[in-house]
């Protein structure tokens, strides 16, 4: 079957038209389930229930020789939370915050996952420190990858900012980070900080003054609202007007360590 896959979806590739990955599932039930991509479409698969493979620090290991990554999914619960208190290693630097299980980014939030678990969502991670980019994807199993589902509140989907449409510029992407996610509307947005393209780090320091942070935004029906997230908190909240949305804001004393979103 692993072949199959492998083939169907080295197949389906187009440099230049239509980007496809090789990748499994690692469906482990007690520290959460993740997805493995390759780059260069192939790679063996490794399954969460063979011992020297069931903890995320052994997956990691076994992956680290190929052009690999991992992708922590409905993290704050649903079928099974992610435990945090493992930290990502360098083969993982995004994490979904929406799927058709429901939303992952903090307990309590609107279209909150179901069955949430406490300390497991994405804004729990950012507050640990983990570096990590944000996507939506849509976990829906049926073949139409961007639809909805039937029953679903919300689904997911990711923008990524990629040069073009190889494996190596969108993994390129991928790699520095510069996506976003959605709960299912394809909205195309720009956040920037200092300049800097989301999923950046910055330097900045305190001498130079307030640092810049940017927002470009363009919604697929009338936005509603815009908020800007630091450090778990929303620092900056404007009702929509329009489709189009476009603000320059200046955050005059953010604490080392921030993060935004």
């Amino acid at each position: 079957v692993w072949d199959r896959i492998k083939q169907a979806a080295n197949q389906a590739y187009q440099p230049g038209r239509f980007v496809t990955f090789v990748a499994f599932e690692w469906t482990n039930w007690r520290y959460g389930h993740r997805n493995v991509y390759y780059r260069d479409g192939d790679g063996p698969i490794f399954r969460s229930i063979d011992p020297g493979s069931d903890t995320p620090q052994e997956l990691w290991d076994l992956i680290e020789p190929y052009q690999a990554m991992s992708i922590a999914h409905h993290v704050g619960g649903g079928p099974i939370a992610t435990d945090w208190d493992i930290p990502p290693a360098a083969e993982e630097w995004l994490v979904e915050i929406s799927s058709i299980h429901g939303s992952s980014e903090y307990y309590g939030c609107e279209a909150c996952i179901y069955r949430p678990v406490r300390g497991s969502f994405v804004r729990d991670a950012l507050a640990r420190g983990y570096k990590l980019g944000i996507i939506g994807s849509g976990d829906n199993h049926d073949g139409h990858p961007g639809d909805g589902s039937i029953g679903a509140i919300v689904t997911g989907v990711m923008g990524v900012y990629s040069t073009g449409l190889t494996r190596k510029e969108v993994w390129d992407a991928f790699r520095k980070r510069q996506v976003y996610g959605t709960s299912g509307p394809k909205i195309i947005l720009n956040f920037r900080v200092a300049d800097s393209p989301m999923g950046s780090e910055v330097d900045w320091a305190a001498d130079r003054g307030a640092i810049p942070v940017g927002i470009r935004a363009v919604g697929c029906d009338e936005i509603d609202r815009v908020e800007v997230i630091r450090n778990g908190e929303v620092v900056f909240s404007e009702k929509g007007e329009g489709v189009f949305a476009r603000y320059l804001l200046q955050d005059a004393s953010p604490p080392a360590g921030t993060s935004w979103y």
